[in-house]
């Protein structure tokens, strides 16, 4: 391959003028031939400084790019030819026992590779998983549960002074009807989500605000009226009033019987029935002042009255909201099973 125009060409002190065609053909055989990346680039060169005092045609110069194309093209082939060696040319069996030797070093520094999980292990993983879920389900359920019946009972308990105050006839199954109706709307609402069962929600929650607010307020009233009902001062009063009523009515029945002496006698009416009248009016007047004063000193301040409310509306909507959760968490897990 030294014999090749091109590097004749090179190895001259004067330079000739070029064939091109034939620098071309032998540029192309000489690359075909090549078996070696630095021969490869040696061509090149060569063919550089073979051109580099001559003129260039456009035609030549498209011929230039062309061989060029076809030495890169021939260096990437050698390259992946280097790169993908045969093992018995690389290793011979001389040195088949230095390798042998030196292969522990080697492995020693690759990482180990990560175990593969067999199929029982990841059923088993998926299995203690299942477990904890459970578990942790069930510990949730509980804790609803007593939540949602400790506050029905509440709402119970603060709901049956209030239909007995309301005038209901059975206060207790009055109770337990609305607490029954609180407890269905949301059941319903968790499990169809539609626009209805909220709308039946809603109206469960304006009634138990309505009825709650007035039932307070009644209830505030028989309260009181029950504690001056039960007061000493108005007992005593009481029996007073009761006392001279009995003798106005036993002096009015002497002086309007015809068989009585006193009958219609103007005396007795002035000395007798007369004063008594008065001091049964006193007593009454006496009475009804006490009562008045009870009820205004009994009576609780509106802000009082108000945090009642409050009260109780708030453990409705806790039990309304806790048992609405009870039942979503209830449906997730059916349909996770």
């Amino acid at each position: 391959m030294n014999d090749s125009p091109l590097f004749s060409l090179v190895k001259e002190d004067s330079p000739k003028p070029l064939n091109f065609s034939e620098l071309e053909s032998s540029f192309f055989a000489d690359i075909a031939q090549a078996q070696d990346i630095a021969l490869v680039d040696r061509l090149i060169e060569s063919m550089n400084e073979t051109l580099k005092p001559h003129q260039l045609s456009e035609e030549e110069k498209a011929a230039v790019k062309k061989m060029r194309q076809r030495a890169y093209d021939r260096k990437r082939v050698l390259t992946k030819v280097t790169r993908v060696v045969p093992e018995e040319l690389i290793v011979s069996p001389v040195e088949l026992p230095k390798i042998q030797e030196e292969a522990p070093k080697v492995v020693a520094k690759v990482p180990r590779p990560k175990k593969a999980i067999s199929e029982p292990s990841i059923k088993e993983s998926a299995t203690d998983i299942v477990k904890v879920d459970k578990s942790s389900h069930i510990k949730e359920y509980l804790l609803l549960g007593v939540s949602t019946c400790f506050i029905a009972g509440l709402v119970l308990m603060q709901t049956i002074p209030l239909y007995k105050s309301s005038g209901f006839n059975d206060s207790v199954m009055s109770a337990i009807g609305a607490l029954v109706i609180m407890v269905s709307y949301p059941l319903y609402h968790a499990f169809s989500k539609s626009w209805f069962s909220l709308v039946l929600c809603i109206l469960a929650c304006g009634y138990e605000i309505a009825f709650v607010y007035s039932g307070t307020h009644e209830n505030e009233r028989t309260v009181i009226l029950e504690e001056v009902a039960n007061n000493p001062t108005l007992r005593w009063l009481d029996a007073k009033v009761e006392k001279a009523r009995l003798s106005y009515e036993e002096a009015k029945a002497r002086y309007e019987d015809p068989s009585q002496k006193v009958y219609q006698n103007g005396w007795f009416r002035k000395t007798a029935l007369d004063p008594r009248w008065d001091e049964l009016t006193k007593a009454q007047t006496e009475r009804l002042e006490a009562e008045r004063e009870l009820k205004d000193s009994s009576r609780a301040s509106w802000f009082t009255s108000y945090l009642k409310v409050i009260y109780r509306l708030g453990l409705v909507v806790m039990c309304m909201l806790l048992v609405h959760r009870l039942a979503v968490l209830y449906r997730q897990g059916a349909q996770k099973s």
